[in-house]
């Protein structure tokens, strides 16, 4: 371009403005300019800004890479940074400025908290009865007097919407905010202290607008001089710039800085997006000399809500710069090279560039403009019907060139899905690059749920902005207390400024947050982290030993201080006998005096070496501590032991009654002894022993908490010997210590939920790292914990997105700016969020301020400065949806929701009328809804191995032998078959005859053409070589167990069955309840102020609410059958939500359950998990490490267990062999974690059931409850055996919860005794549950409700005498119901693979058969073409 040449060979100090419409090369032309200027002005001579650093690192390497080397190490990047550069380079040449600090930036997320603490002194000043000029204004501003209620909301952040200042209801965590923002939009519009009376003069004539905004501009101003008082107060001695101010302050640099120093060429790609602190910074720059090529289109500003006002800007380039305005056209990028293809005439155009024009005519200006709209800079070409806008008739065929599809969808989890599904298969069947593909969203919200939808399923995501703060990641918290712990462990006791009692607590809370947390864990492996490890077994076992402690006589004491002997060994009922085995043992109540000598020894020490006059501070406790160190022994106790045992003797040479050795301290500082003790000494290893003796010393929670007070010895000696002092240095020695990285690494090249949280645990410590070592981090490491723990928000501005290589990318219109990909896909285009009409920045008048600056006055209704608010709130919507769909070079996909909660945009139905008709979608037969993946071959499957089975089987079914389709679908599934996908095994499929494979000439046969024979090696041995796997549900275990041949007519011979009203109803109840306890409508403090009866309405009224909310109308039905049934459920709703509402409340009181308080106890409510998912891998082997592992039991092999197991199901079937596996996969409809008033923690698991109550042996004997909790028992890809056993939850009670009759759990239908049908656990301490039936109301002993057959007293066939002895002695125990459950369980397994079955339906089963007609074993008659014995 000639103007550009012109530019770079004219005189220095002169601008150019370049305007274009979108697509039109200006990126391109900015970029080439940038290369000229290089190779003229020298490799630092010219530098190029863009909008943010994804673009700026892009664009950089492609010019990096044409000239091979530069001296600058990013010729590409952001005008901040250049403003950081030289305000740099000028305070460190400056002699003004000698022995100043250089600029550090102050982050949004640190200005956040400081802004939380500058409010929170003002809350303090009124509650103290000491205001003071702000707290006055804070009144009148809120127009309250309790206004600290308010704005205490605000400071403690809670998260919940609100209104507005005005009504001074509800303010919270946006009252920072948007202060926040007002103070960057006070320097941005140059109102400085010495300016602020400026602004308020403006304010002259008298209204109730004018007086809100006195007050409110009044108060920002007042806070703003606090704010820079604390910046200073909190970073003494460093000079700290926030984004905004950092421009500002480089404009006054420009001029302190040599001519060196400043660029002479400054190519601005995406101006449009300038704020006014950075069009300052520019004029500030050309008066240097500086040569401006400024690049852009006020339409394509995407940053209006950080204060960007771009044509108000545009026209202030041209007067104060100076600029000369070209436009720029298709092709005009001086070299040919235009990034995409773009319309500047009428021939050849798509409906994409069609609606885009529509897009661009129709935003107007800010501004008072006399040129017609196609005639402004920037606009598309004027196209037919693009203005006005007029629907092209129905025949033209310009709207199914394919270059804008469009997709309306029942739901929004229809339209995720849909557009997941066209990713994929974009990739997968058209070969598309990963990078070649781009989700555009209007806010963070939707792309966050796009984006982990497609990582679920595998798909590789990048994202344009980090969303989630580091203080919200659990490793966090727990590399930050871990950290705390060994810099207490550090210190000097008597100098930590906190009694012991506060201490203890400090210990105690860091603990648990570091057990709790995924850096310790129980039962992993080389590649999969275990299970949380749990602290409640573990202070258990410290309040029995506190217990024991009141017990100890003096003569204990005595001997324990002078014994030498430590407790060792595991005792023989560790962990069993609990308390007896310990009180039981004279060495071990010994060794418990030396524990309370020990500690009274030290607690002496420590308390009398503390100044009495140290003043403590407690604000770093998590809980409010008594005061005091008359702490006796305890919990606590232990805790300061374990804390600080055994640096008391390296660190002080021993104290009196804790150590003799005189362990000394090197010069290093490294303990040398440390953890060695004298004649009467005691270390944490003595702790961690008596711990471990009453756990058991099996036990893996107790393990992994010893494990975490070595990672406190280890990270504590590494922080004695820190290279520097910076954050990252302590970060780097608790990080390695925790030896997390490898493991975390190989489990995220998995694509499962544990794979993905590793690889989302890897990007977080990259960017706590990254920010650690930043130049905004705190070189003081308590400083910087508590600089993040205080970010609301992410400090983006430091953190980086690791780089991917090919990715989907996620972003809104403002990350997508001056970016472009081949497919575009633009969802959730809904009223009320595309357009965003809400008013911007309300609660300080900034909007008002802007026009006070710009104009000299505040703007009217008249639009005598410009458009009014709401107008340009419009713009800014229809410039982000612009630049959305402008994004795509081939094509873009465009979507909404229409159902009774969702309607789509007026955008939608304005710019694309062709496909968005209102008059035609007002009735529901009008709207023509998108199928999920309705297109191609493979349309509504789902992308797993269920999906391609299904889509080998289509192949199979309508394409010819031997053709390419049908070799395709036959590959296909041998590969799934040789990677256990039993599905894909032809062999097992029905009424097949055979299947020809062309690449080794073979024929395999289905069922039909010769049923496979039972495993030979199986005929009468029951034991195979090959392990076999049978995936079934819970559901189909409980239908198999009933009868199996009913469930092979039901599942395998038949096609899938619609949806009948009752499944309907039950999953809207499962819904209601979901949503109702995610609302934490089920916690036990929830609305605890109110009468329980209350609380009951309460919760059923919101309940009913979702409800209404979630059901589809009753009468919309067009069957009569179906809608009579749905409209007599839709009446019972009522009744049902009542009794779980009941539930939810009366659980957590010391009523419940009715009638049976005095048997049993549930617990309070701590959490609950609902539709939690699971999968579940065990064998027989599991089975006998349970059997073996029970008390006085001598262990018998896998063969004799097979037929105990055998003898309790009446006999296996044909399929049964000893190596099969049983994979189990299904969702827990709710489980609990409940509290017990001894603090103990147990679980419960609940199965809502919408239909009659059953007997109650079918309610206390169901099998879908038992594979619930072989679920949580052995999850798939965790341990397995004893090992599994061990780290399961402690399950309680599994029970049935039939709510449209019932208002608890478990209860059957002839008592109203609350809960007194609940299953009990399978499992106990590591082994079978052989412990005694709890009673219950009514039913006093397990014969009264376990339906397990009796057993005879000679031993089946393959059981030894002595082992049938041996499990017949079970019989008064609950170890014998339990081995019959699971032996179902694996009974179900085998009849679903077996040919040849001999039935025997259940009771329960024929009272509901729905198969009687059809079922031989159900009619007892031969008279299908199946056969039974007559019965």
């Amino acid at each position: 371009m000639k103007a550009v040449e012109a530019l770079l060979e004219g005189e220095s100090g002169k601008a150019l403005l370049v305007v274009g419409a979108p697509c039109v090369g200006k990126s391109t032309l900015a970029r080439d300019a940038l290369m000229a200027g290089l190779r003229r002005f020298g490799e630092s001579g010219a530098i190029m800004t863009v909008s943010g650093r994804q673009i700026a690192d892009v664009i950089g390497d492609q010019v990096i890479r044409e000239l091979g080397a530069t001296s600058q190490a990013r010729p590409v990047t952001t005008l901040s940074a250049i403003a950081f550069r030289l305000i740099t380079v000028m305070r460190s040449r400056s002699v003004s400025y000698t022995h100043q600090p250089l600029p550090r930036l102050l982050n949004g997320a640190e200005q956040d908290a400081l802004l939380r603490s500058v409010c929170s002194v003002h809350v303090a000043h009124v509650r103290a009865g000491d205001p003071c000029g702000t707290c006055s204004l804070l009144r009148e501003y809120f127009a309250r007097d309790d206004w600290d209620g308010v704005l205490a909301d605000a400071v403690a952040g809670n998260d919940g919407e609100g209104g507005d200042a005005d009504s001074g209801v509800g303010v919270n965590a946006a009252f920072v905010m948007q202060l926040r923002d007002m103070l960057a939009r006070m320097d941005e519009l140059g109102v400085s202290e010495d300016r602020e009376g400026t602004a308020l003069s403006a304010l002259r004539h008298w209204s109730p607008r004018v007086e809100r905004l006195h007050v409110q501009w009044r108060l920002a101003f007042a806070l703003r001089r606090e704010y820079e008082t604390a910046v200073s107060r909190m970073y003494s001695g460093e000079y700290r710039l926030d984004s905004s101010r950092l421009l500002v302050e480089g404009a006054k640099a420009v001029g302190m800085v040599g001519d060196d120093d400043l660029p002479r060429l400054l190519v601005v790609d995406d101006c449009q997006d300038l704020t006014f602190a950075g069009f300052t910074f520019l004029k500030a720059l050309r008066g240097a000399g500086t040569r401006l090529l400024l690049v852009g289109n006020p339409d394509e500003a995407v940053q209006t809500f950080r204060g960007s006002y771009p044509e108000y800007l545009f026209d202030q380039i041209r007067r104060q710069l100076g600029a000369d305005m070209v436009r720029l056209s298709a092709g005009g990028a001086g070299n040919g090279r235009v990034e995409e293809r773009a319309v500047d005439h009428v021939d050849g155009y798509t409906y994409r560039d069609l609606v885009a024009s529509r897009i661009s005519l129709s935003i107007r200006s800010t501004q008072d403009e006399t040129v017609p709209l196609p005639q402004r800079p920037g606009k598309l070409p004027q196209l037919p019907a693009s203005l006005p806008i007029v629907a092209l008739p129905q025949a033209d065929p310009l709207p199914g060139d394919g270059s804008l599809k469009t997709a309306l969808y029942r739901s929004a989890d229809e339209e995720t899905e849909d557009v997941v599904w066209r990713i994929k298969q974009a990739h997968i069947l058209e070969g598309r690059n990963w990078n070649d593909m781009a989700v555009i969203a209007h806010d963070n919200a939707t792309v966050r749920t796009i984006g982990e939808r497609l990582r679920h399923d595998g798909v590789p995501v990048r994202y344009s902005s980090v969303t989630r703060p580091l203080k919200d990641e659990p490793f966090v918290q727990g590399l930050f207390a871990l950290l705390e712990l060994a810099m207490l462990r550090n210190q000097t006791v008597p100098a930590l400024g906190m009694n012991l009692q506060q201490t203890a607590l400090y210990v105690r809370s860091r603990v648990a947050t570091v057990m709790g947390c995924p850096l310790v864990s129980v039962g992993g492996g080389r590649d999969h982290e275990g299970y949380p490890a749990r602290l409640e077994p573990v202070d258990a076992a410290m309040n029995a030993l506190a217990s024991l402690g009141k017990i100890v006589t003096c003569e204990d004491i005595c001997e324990g201080d002078a014994s030498d002997d430590v407790p060792g060994g595991a005792a023989d009922d560790a962990g069993k006998t609990g308390d007896a085995g310990i009180a039981g043992d004279a060495a071990r109540m010994h060794a418990l005096g030396r524990l309370m000598h020990g500690w009274e020894q030290w607690r002496e020490w420590a308390v009398s070496g503390r100044d009495r006059k140290t003043i403590t501070d407690d604000t770093i406790i998590d809980v409010k501590a008594p005061q005091g160190d008359e702490l006796q022994f305890g919990v606590d106790a232990m805790y300061l032991l374990l804390e600080f045992a055994d640096d008391a003797h390296a660190m002080h040479g021993g104290v009196a009654g804790l150590g003799g050795t005189g362990d000394v301290v090197d010069d290093a500082g490294s303990a040398v002894g440390a953890g060695t003790k004298g004649a009467s000494g005691i270390t944490a290893d003595d702790v961690l022993t008596a711990v471990q003796e009453v756990c058991g010393r099996g036990d893996p929670h107790s393990r992994v908490f010893a494990h975490l007070w070595n990672l406190v010895g280890t990270v504590a000696q590494g922080l004695r010997q820190l290279p520097a002092k910076e954050p990252q240095y302590a970060l780097s020695v608790a990080w390695n210590a925790c030896d997390v990285a490898s493991r975390w690494q190989r489990e995220a090249l998995n694509n499962t939920d544990a794979g993905r949280a590793a690889n989302d645990r890897l990007d977080t410590a990259m960017r706590l790292f990254d920010y650690a070592s930043g130049s905004a981090a705190s070189r003081d490491l308590p400083e910087f914990f508590a600089q993040v723990r205080a970010m609301r928000i992410e400090a983006d501005s430091l953190a980086k997105v690791a780089p991917i290589d090919e990715a989907v990318t996620l972003t809104t219109p403002a990350g997508s700016s001056g970016r472009h990909w081949p497919l575009v896909w633009i969802p959730a285009i809904q009223q009320g969020i595309w357009p965003n009409l809400a008013a911007r920045n309300t609660m300080f008048g900034g909007e008002d301020l802007a026009d006070v600056m710009l104009y000299g006055g505040l703007s009217d209704d008249s639009g005598e400065h410009g458009d009014n608010k709401l107008e340009s709130v419009l713009y800014a919507e229809q410039k982000s949806l612009l630049v959305a769909l402008t994004r795509a070079s081939e094509q873009v996909t465009a979507s909404a929701v229409y159902n009774d909660d969702l309607t789509p945009s007026d955008f939608l139905y304005g710019y694309i009328p062709e496909r968005f008709n209102r008059e035609r979608h007002a009735s529901a037969e009008g709207r023509e809804y998108t199928q999920v993946g309705e297109a191609g071959r493979l349309q509504g499957l789902d992308a797993d191995p269920r999906g391609l089975v299904a889509a080998a089987r289509v192949a199979l079914a309508v394409h010819p032998r031997g053709s390419k389709e049908s070799q395709d679908a036959v590959d296909a599934l041998r590969l799934l078959a040789n990677n256990g996908v039993e599905a894909a095994d032809i062999t097992r499929w029905p009424f097949l005859d055979e299947v020809e494979d062309a690449s080794s000439g073979s024929r395999t046969v289905g069922s039909r053409a010769a049923a496979p024979e039972p495993d030979k090696a199986a005929e009468g041995t029951g034991q195979s070589s090959v392990p076999r796997i049978a995936t079934l549900s819970p559901s189909a275990v409980d239908s198999i167990w009933g009868c199996p041949v009913c469930w092979m007519m039901e599942n395998r011979f038949t096609g899938p069955r619609a949806g009948s009203v009752a499944t309907s109803f039950g999953s809207l109840i499962h819904a209601v309840a979901e949503t109702a306890s995610n609302e934490g409508l089920d916690a036990a403090d929830w609305r605890d102020d109110l009468p329980i009866p209350e609380r009951v309405s309460t919760v059923r009224d919101r309940m009913i609410a979702i409800y209404e909310e979630l059901r589809d109308d009753p009468t919309a039905n067009t069957n009569p059958a179906d809608q009579y049934n749905a409209t007599r459920k839709d009446n019972t709703a009522h009744d049902v939500l009542g009794h779980i509402a009941s539930y939810f409340v009366m659980s957590n009181t010391d009523e419940y359950p009715v009638n049976n308080v005095k048997n049993f106890r549930i617990g309070t409510l701590e959490s609950a998990q609902c539709e939690r998912s699971f999968i579940a891998v065990f064998g027989l082997d599991d089975i006998l490490a349970a059997y073996n592992a029970m008390d006085g039991v001598d262990p018998i092999g896998r063969d004799e267990l097979a037929a105990i197991m055998g003898s309790l199901v009446g006999g296996w079937p044909e399929a049964m062999n000893d190596r099969l596996t049983v994979r189990l996969s299904g969702r827990i409809d709710r489980m609990e974690t409940r509290i017990m008033p001894d603090g103990k923690r147990h679980v419960r698991l609940i199965d809502y059931k919408t239909g009659k109550v059953p007997s109650t042996k079918a309610i206390f004997n169901d099998l879908q409850l038992v594979c619930y909790q072989l679920g949580l028992a052995f999850p798939e890809n965790g341990p397995r055996g004893a090992e599994a056993l061990q780290v399961m939850p402690d399950i309680a009670q599994s029970g049935l919860f039939h709510v449209a009759q019932k208002d608890a759990p478990a209860t059957s239908g002839t008592s109203n005794a609350q809960e007194g049908m609940y299953q009990p656990a399978l499992f106990a301490d590591g082994s079978l549950n052989t412990s005694s039936f709890m009673p219950r109301n009514r039913y006093k002993t397990l014969d009264k409700l376990s339906d397990a057959p009796d057993l005879i007293e000679e031993p089946p066939t393959g059981v030894s005498a002595a082992a049938w002895r041996q499990f017949l002695s079970m019989r008064g125990t609950q170890a014998v119901w339990s081995l019959s459950m699971i032996a179902r369980v694996f009974y179900a397994a085998a009849a679903s693979r077996s040919t040849h079955i001999q039935a025997r339906p259940k009771p329960d089963h024929l009272q509901y058969c729905r198969m009687k007609a059809a079922c031989p074993a159900c009619a007892g008659e031969i008279n299908t073409v199946f056969e039974t014995r007559q019965s």
